[in-house]
C-alpha cells in the first residue's frame, strides 16, 4: 500500500475495514446422522470400503453425550498426578517384590 505523504487529516476518527471471512457451518451428530440413514450411497467410501458394518455399531448421540463441566486446571493437574503417582509406585513394589495394595 502506498501511504500519500499530502495527508495531514487526523487519523484518529478513520475505522478500519473489518476483514470479510467466510464461515462454513459445521453439521451436528444429529444431522449426520440423519444423513446417514436417508442416503445408503454414504455407506461405501471410494467405492470400496463398505461402512454398513461400522455404522451398525456406532452409537447414538443421546448415550455418548456428557454434560459440559468446567474444567479446573489446578484440580486436573493434581487428579492426573496423583493417579500417575499411585500406578508408579505399584510398579515399583512389583519390581522389588513387594505386593501391592
Amino acid at each position: 500500500a502506498v501511504v500519500s505523504t499530502q495527508s495531514t487529516g487526523d487519523m484518529s476518527f478513520q475505522v478500519a475495514t473489518a476483514p470479510n471471512v467466510q464461515v462454513n457451518r459445521v453439521a451436528t451428530i444429529r444431522e449426520l446422522d440423519q444423513e446417514l440413514h436417508k442416503h445408503s450411497a454414504l455407506m461405501m467410501l471410494d467405492n470400496k470400503i463398505d461402512l454398513k458394518i461400522l455404522s451398525r455399531f456406532l452409537n447414538a448421540e443421546s448415550s455418548v453425550k456428557e454434560d459440559d463441566k468446567p474444567w479446573y486446571w489446578d484440580r486436573l493437574f493434581t487428579e492426573v498426578a496423583s493417579d500417575l503417582n499411585g500406578e508408579w509406585e505399584a510398579v515399583n513394589k512389583l519390581e522389588n517384590g513387594e505386593v501391592a495394595r
